[in-house]
């Protein structure tokens, strides 16, 4: 206990700023290494930085997790509090406590009651202890039972935000309420760039050498540096003098909109640290990389890249004017739990988008509107959800035979189209189909414009159909096998009218090369008597019951008409 005054007021620097203490008690990595600041000094600010919420979007492999691990450990050393840090799944967590956290509580001398496990740490001394839980975020209804004070989102960008949500509501009661979230950014407007965008901003400002001109760097320029190629320099663009690793590691941050509200924010770019980061080196990483991984990853900023991300431009410049007439057309439907998605049209475009909604009281849970639409249009082929609503679906299905068909998500990494219809199940009405690649194709389709949007530019759902495709952005994920995959998500923002555009594009595929034509048509009569198809897109002709009826089931072309027979 400390007794002097001098000992007082320096017991409560180290209680009020997580530096103070750190150097107190000599802190080291969890590779036993004394914590270095030479080469991040712009780490100090958002380590004493006592705003209750910040967000700092960051490049990877910058010391981040381990600064918020320290920091969070002050805290529960030095109050008595509930603290969550969140991680994206229960192995990142225990690969993180195991070997970072832990090995930080014990070679800090981090007091503990020696009872902890993986997901709690109980730390401080005597009577009064703070608990410590370390929670993955891909876990249904995780960490609603646990109230907190300081909540940690560490990679906030992988995490699933629904589960995060719930961790936020925990510290609502809280006096206390710290939040802080960081993470390497993805797409724009996603996550940790839509925090960024809402915080004051702070930019790391270095100064020019040669003539003192002051600004953030940035890649390949900003408006005061830029990146001199053929020097292999970082260069001032008043003067264009070296910026030197000594001016990158002396910038201060500068914030670029008043706090007013808004949490604290920082930009922390690859830039920033000067080991190994030379701009030599960096031109050489953005050589050898994806433009995507070097924006993400190196200099901790959002890729906008037409690869990964759609644009509002890209669908705008398919609306057209005409107004074609409606003829062979076909209906994607994206079904939800509330309403459903759909659009309409053939294969040189759209004529028709809306959305149905239903409430609890609709026993038919808005599918008579459907039924409507497959007559009104005179729907030649349609593609729908088979979740959530798979039983009506199911019956939709039925009361339209071999036009109707049922979609499911499936990886089809190695089959040669993105989707087929599979009608060796369920009554034949069922389309199995790769997201992603289904996706990427009809993206493809859209950026050739190989199809158009005869809608009106005053189309009351056009505005909503835009946002869901610009909600959709390119991600790589690490599979379990260590190769990488790219997959078109959403996060938890609506994108229903994009896939019921794909639906209604491998609608207009099937219709295309697949026509049934049944004399006389007789349901149960065919479902009785036909074997099972091929599944896929192999044509297949096949005579019935002695003549009753002929059975064609592939591609219609000018050769394979009743008139060339």
């Amino acid at each position: 206990m400390p007794t002097s005054l001098a000992e007082k007021e320096y017991a409560g620097l180290q209680a009020a700023n997580p530096l103070a203490w750190m150097m107190t008690i000599g802190a080291v990595t969890n590779k036993g290494r004394p914590m270095e600041w030479y080469d991040r000094l712009f780490q100090h600010q958002i380590l004493v930085d006592m705003s209750p919420e910040i967000v700092v979007k960051k490049c990877a492999q910058i010391g981040m997790t381990t600064l918020e691990i320290f920091k969070v450990l002050h805290a529960c050393v030095h109050r008595t509090i509930n603290a969550i840090y969140t991680l994206p799944t229960d192995s990142d967590v225990n690969e993180i406590v195991s070997s970072k956290v832990n090995q930080i509580m014990r070679l800090n001398h981090i007091p503990t009651d020696g009872k902890d496990s993986i997901g709690q740490k109980i730390i401080g001394e005597g009577l009064e202890k703070s608990f410590l839980f370390f929670k993955g975020s891909f876990m249904e209804r995780a960490g609603i039972a646990i109230d907190a004070d300081y909540l940690v989102m560490d990679e906030l960008d992988h995490c699933d935000q629904k589960t995060l949500e719930t961790y936020k509501s925990r510290i609502e009661d809280s006096e206390m309420a710290w939040l802080h979230r960081f993470s390497t950014p993805s797409a724009p407007h996603k996550r940790i760039d839509r925090e960024w965008d809402g915080s004051d901003q702070h930019h790391w400002f270095v100064k020019c050498p040669s003539c003192g001109n002051e600004w953030f760097m940035d890649w390949p320029e900003s408006e005061g540096m830029y990146v001199d190629r053929e020097r292999k320099i970082f260069a001032c663009k008043h003067c264009h003098g070296e910026i030197t690793d000594a001016a990158r590691r002396s910038g201060r941050w500068v914030n670029k909109w008043s706090m007013d509200g808004r949490p604290r924010g920082y930009w922390v770019s690859g830039l920033m640290k000067v080991t190994r980061r030379s701009c030599a080196d960096l031109l050489i990483k953005e050589a050898s990389s994806q433009p995507w991984f070097f924006a993400n990853y190196i200099l901790g900023k959002t890729y906008s890249g037409a690869d990964v991300t759609i644009t509002e431009g890209l669908i705008t410049a398919l609306l057209s004017n005409l107004r074609p007439k409606a003829t062979d057309m076909c209906m994607g439907v994206d079904v939800g739990g509330h309403e459903h998605h759909y659009v309409i049209g053939n294969d040189a475009g759209d004529q028709q988008i809306g959305v149905i909604p239903y409430g609890a009281a609709d026993k038919d849970k808005g599918y008579n509107r459907l039924y409507a639409l497959m007559n009104e249009y005179d729907i030649k082929t349609c593609v729908i959800d088979g979740n959530p609503c798979t039983n009506e679906s199911q019956e939709f299905a039925k009361a339209f035979p071999y036009k109707v068909y049922l979609s499911y998500f499936r990886p089809q990494d190695q089959a040669p189209e993105p989707f087929y219809f599979d009608d060796s199940v369920n009554d034949k009405y069922v389309v199995i189909a790769d997201r992603h690649r289904v996706l990427s194709a009809v993206i493809a389709d859209m950026s050739k414009a190989k199809f158009q949007l005869f809608l009106d530019h005053n189309d009351k759902w056009l505005q909503t159909y835009i946002n869901h495709w610009k909600n959709l952005y390119q991600q790589t994920i690490i599979k379990p096998d260590g190769t990488e995959k790219q997959e078109w998500t959403s996060d938890d923002d609506p994108d229903h009218f994009a896939l019921a555009q794909c639906y209604q594009r491998m609608a207009v595929g099937r219709y295309k090369q697949w026509e049934p034509v049944l004399e006389p048509y007789d349901t149960d009569k065919i479902e009785a008597e036909m074997s099972s198809p091929k599944a896929g897109w192999t044509p297949e002709y096949a005579e019935r019951n002695n003549g009753d009826y002929d059975w064609y089931y592939g591609p219609v072309g000018p050769e394979d008409t009743d008139e060339s027979e």
